[in-house]
């Protein structure tokens, strides 16, 4: 399919983004880069707040942003669609932890990484997954005892993977 569509300049003509895309498939990219451009107002917005928990673009729902909070998302819908272009797309989410909370976790862990080599658990990557609010951490040789360690200290805040190191 990709070969014969590097070839068909008539049904992909465009060429801009390193792939062959058809005029319908070059529309739908840019109108989600135009959404993401138009969020930053919404999105400088809520990443000050105290119970912000962050912004991230659901692609499988056609790019819409989804601006979650720890408490009560609801309160904050009207201010979030006065600063969007009128009639655009959008959703706010309750969840658990806040961006801040998610923070500390990640300083708790960065502190305990000493202690946790000792412990023969080798953390190399930690970051917070906003649409999962959580904080995942990458383990260098992750054993089911490694990961037991971790969410007996960290609790449900956290996600664990086997990372290796780049």
């Amino acid at each position: 399919y990709l070969r014969s569509a590097i070839v068909d300049t008539v049904g992909f003509p465009d060429r801009e983004w390193g792939v062959p895309l058809s005029s319908a498939e070059a529309a739908e990219v840019a109108r989600r880069i135009d959404i993401q451009l138009k969020k930053s107002d919404a999105a400088v917005y809520v990443k000050v707040l105290p119970e912000s928990a962050g912004v991230y673009t659901d692609q499988m729902d056609g790019g819409a942003p989804v601006f979650l909070f720890a408490g009560d998302a609801s309160r904050h819908v009207g201010e979030i669609e006065r600063r969007l272009p009128a009639g655009a797309r959008f959703r706010v989410a309750s969840v658990s932890r806040s961006t801040a909370d998610l923070e500390a976790i990640r300083l708790e862990v960065d502190l305990a990484k000493p202690a946790l080599l000792k412990q023969g658990i080798d953390v190399i990557l930690t970051g917070i997954d906003t649409s999962a609010n959580q904080l995942m951490l990458g383990v260098n040789g992750l054993t089911p005892s490694a990961e037991k360690v971790l969410r007996t200290r960290f609790g449900d805040a956290i996600a664990v993977r086997d990372e290796r190191p780049a």
